[in-house]
């Protein structure tokens, strides 16, 4: 169970992880707050096809973050950590880097090199 209290005197934020469907359980915030905790799948055309990812927070005037993942692993990586951020003052898009999680794979005789 993690804990984050928005701002002095102001709700207190409960998280559960439930590990099985990694799915997460808030309680005590309003709606329109838990709303935003919750992750917008989103697509992003590329010229081999696209890049999926997963936007948190205040798309309309937070603060831009771009989360990338390690090697060999995909956006969902962020799940359990960016909820437990200030997700009202930032717009945090996480995205499955060429041929991780939901994105396209690259062009054949392209390669993924970490050097890349």
């Amino acid at each position: 169970m993690a804990r984050y209290r928005a701002q002095p005197g102001g709700h207190i934020l409960q998280i559960k992880f439930v590990k099985k469907s990694f799915k997460l359980q808030v309680s005590g915030f309003p709606s329109t707050i838990a709303k935003v905790l919750k992750p917008k799948e989103i697509s992003i055309p590329v010229p081999w096809g696209h890049l999926a990812g997963r936007q948190w927070g205040n798309s309309q005037s937070g603060k831009p973050i771009l989360a990338l993942h390690g090697y060999l692993d995909n956006a969902a990586s962020m799940n359990g950590l960016l909820p437990l951020l200030p997700l009202a003052e930032y717009n945090i898009v996480a995205i499955d880097l060429p041929g991780h999680g939901f994105s396209s794979h690259l062009a054949p005789g392209m390669t993924y090199r970490i050097s890349d």
